[in-house]
């Protein structure tokens, strides 16, 4: 092969022999080749006459492909090689079926009404592009509870300290945490110990906003658990930081997923690709797996 005339498929062809999805997706990304994330869905536009799209996949992207190109006019198939589609939104419900790659089959036993989000699980309320979709496709969305405070730690492991063992609530680690760190920042400023500049009057105010949110005593700066904590009693600093269970406390949320609120879908992520199915109809060939694809010349 001569280096000297070598395409970029080439080149990405290399780099996922060498070094996998994560060393093509950056080399990708140096060249401008992936879009960012976008909050919105693109304005597509034109079409390609006499042109035929053969689509590999039938996850949300594959169906969000087929679905915008044959607003368009397009010719096109959606290639999905499981027998249902969605991808990562496959919701689990009473009689699913999954085989391993050992060959064993997993057969689902929920009672019937139940069912589990088996991939994706949630929706950010930033996530304008998915939220159209569902609005434009009658997909109906209910609130998703991502995170709660009467949610227990729980841990048996000698290396966390005095908290192994214990049920610990969220609420609790959270106001404990704010107050212990509050009440020594609190009384940091009081004595000027901070090596910031703060006028007297922003010292007073910053002392004021820690003592309301650490629940600090106003005469002491001491930090007296609340009746919302659920007990007086508190947990040592030393002993919740050593836990490790301070690292799930964050200043803007707690979890992942993203700020509140979040949503899903009544019924499981599954009904997102459902109703793309629905829309696409005939277009969708399930149980056709792709084992090759083949470059032409002139492609």
């Amino acid at each position: 092969m001569n280096a000297g005339h070598l395409t970029r498929r080439q080149v990405l062809k290399h780099f996922g022999a060498l070094g996998g999805s994560s060393l093509v997706i950056g080399a990708m990304d140096a060249w401008d080749l992936m879009g960012p994330e976008s909050p919105s869905r693109p304005i597509l536009s034109g079409m390609q006459p006499d042109t035929r799209v053969v689509i590999l996949g039938g996850g949300l992207s594959g169906l969000t492909v087929g679905y915008e190109l044959g607003k368009l006019g397009y010719n096109y198939q959606v290639l999905e090689a499981r027998d249902w589609v969605g991808g990562l939104c496959w919701t689990v419900r009473r009689g699913a079926q999954h085989t391993e790659i050992g060959g064993e089959t997993q057969i689902c036993q929920f009672d019937e009404g139940q069912y589990f989000n088996a991939g994706a699980w949630r929706i950010p309320n930033r996530d304008q592009a998915v939220l159209g979709y569902c609005r434009e496709l009658g997909v109906p969305l209910e609130l998703f509870v991502n995170w709660s405070d009467a949610n227990y730690f729980y841990e048996e492991n000698a290396e966390i300290g005095p908290l192994s063992g214990q049920r610990v609530r969220l609420r609790e680690v959270k106001a404990d945490l704010w107050g212990s760190t509050t009440e020594l920042l609190a009384k940091a400023a009081d004595q000027g110990q901070i090596d910031v500049s703060l006028t007297e009057e922003d010292q007073e105010l910053l002392i004021q906003f820690l003592v309301r949110a650490g629940y600090l005593d106003t005469e002491d700066y001491a930090y007296r658990p609340p009746t919302s904590r659920g007990s007086e009693e508190r947990y040592d600093l030393s002993a919740l930081l050593k836990s490790g269970f301070s690292s799930r406390v964050r200043s803007l949320y707690s979890g992942t997923g993203g700020p509140d609120p979040l949503f899903q879908p009544i019924g499981g992520m599954m009904q997102i690709p459902l109703a793309f199915q629905k829309v696409i109809g005939e277009r969708i060939k399930l149980g056709a797996e792709v084992r090759s694809v083949s470059q032409t010349e002139d492609a």
